[in-house]
């Protein structure tokens, strides 16, 4: 479960700072259940909101998740 802060759902405004309220959450590579995850998120940890699609937030990759060129 990510919390917003900040910020209503009505007013977003990108980019913004949120924070877990339950975790783990599971970072995934896309806006499905059905891409890789990435990394996890626990609860407290924060991060950068930079968009959502439908039910889904874009968020700026943690520096904990492992991505190769």
């Amino acid at each position: 479960m990510l919390v917003l802060t900040g910020i209503g759902y009505a007013n977003e405004h990108f980019p913004f700072l949120g924070v877990v309220k339950k975790g783990p959450v599971n970072i995934r590579a896309g806006a499905n259940i059905n891409f890789e995850i990435v990394t996890k998120l626990n609860e407290g940890e924060e991060l950068v909101v930079l968009a959502k699609n439908f039910e889904w937030y874009k968020i700026q990759i943690p520096q904990a998740a492992a991505a190769y060129v």
